[in-house]
């Protein structure tokens, strides 16, 4: 007959005892500890190319870091392209939707207009060059309500400044040719055209519709004899900025446009917003989105300072010696 095993001693019991307790005690403490909460998640559509291997990110990107939203450990990112290609705005649009962002960053309003018809629930921040209210994409600049709100860079009121800044540039100046879109609801062509009536100066126009259309824009510029080129800024000539310097320093046609982006895309002048202005409130709109705030009750904002940006490189590559005071007075001169 086998004997029967001896009984545990006290001080083993108590021992098994503490570490059930313990074991007991941890899984408690498992089952208790709260989920982590998911991270944010933000839309970015794109008009213009994806950056190449090696390129710096998205301005956006380095905006929102400022706010505390860092790729992949404070937020995630997602990013569609369009190349260009207006057709593509829906398909990748419903790309985005199908990530179920908290909210969408879109610079573009046209754009702005599309996603908040595909995204009925969604935010939507947008970041564009014309008057919001004038496309409909928000009933007004101080209530837009719904889910849409941003910030818009529009000054066509700046017209005579920057047709006086050209005609510093390019003395004798007496025809400017303006790249602009035909289907881009914005009022610079028209501003514009009121400042060249009282200065004696005409103006010629040199439509695009799509990026490819940027060369025959600037062969037509250069048929009626224009001596200097305003560059109407939309989704295109900001996404595409180092494309249509390039041409203008090829074809020795000194412009100007309303966004620093060209002028830092090597285009030649510009007077206007500031990305720096225009992205950082746009991502601090964000934030506050992010943290509850209904996009409906921020209003879309306005720049407040104006800077004048000089790129003495793209003087320099089209043979034009541009007046020193001009160059003085610059709030930034690339060299």
């Amino acid at each position: 007959m086998r004997a029967r095993p001896a009984p545990p001693s006290p001080a083993r019991r108590r021992v098994v005892t503490a570490c059930a307790g313990a074991l007991a005690a941890a899984a408690w403490r498992v089952r208790a500890q709260p989920r982590a909460a998911p991270l944010p998640r933000i839309g970015v559509l794109n008009f213009g190319p994806s950056p190449a291997p090696g390129d710096p990110p998205d301005p956006i990107v380095r905006y929102l870091a400022q706010q505390n939203y860092v790729a992949g450990s404070s937020v995630v990112l997602e990013t569609r392209y369009a190349e260009g290609d207006r057709a593509a705005y829906v398909r990748l649009g419903r790309e985005l939707l199908q990530q179920t962002p908290d909210v969408l960053f879109l610079p573009g309003s046209d754009i702005g207009g599309l996603l908040a018809e595909l995204a009925p629930t969604i935010p939507v921040v947008f970041a564009i060059s014309d008057d919001p209210v004038a496309g409909g994409v928000v009933p007004s600049l101080s209530r837009p309500g719904g889910r849409v709100t941003g910030v818009t860079h529009m000054s066509p009121e700046l017209a005579p400044k920057r047709l006086q800044i050209l005609r510093e540039a390019v003395p004798g100046l007496a025809r400017v040719a303006v790249l602009h879109d035909p289907d881009h609801p914005a009022l610079y062509y028209r501003d514009l055209e009121i400042a060249a009536r009282a200065a004696g100066v005409t103006l010629v126009s040199t439509p695009y519709r799509s990026i490819g259309d940027f060369p025959a824009a600037f062969e037509a510029a250069r048929h009626a004899r224009a001596q200097a080129m305003f560059v109407e800024p939309d989704r295109a000539t900001l996404a595409y900025a180092k494309r249509v310097a390039g041409l203008a320093i090829e074809r020795r046609m000194p412009a100007i446009s309303a966004y620093d982006a060209f002028v830092r895309g090597d285009g030649l002048l510009s007077y206007g917003a500031t990305a720096n202005e225009i992205l950082g409130r746009a991502a601090a709109q964000i934030d506050k989105i992010l943290h509850g705030t209904p996009p409906g009750d921020l209003p879309v904002e306005q720049p407040v300072r104006f800077a004048l940006v000089v790129n003495r490189r793209a003087a320099d590559a089209m043979g034009l010696a541009l007046p020193r005071t001009l160059v003085l007075r610059a709030d930034e001169v690339i060299s």
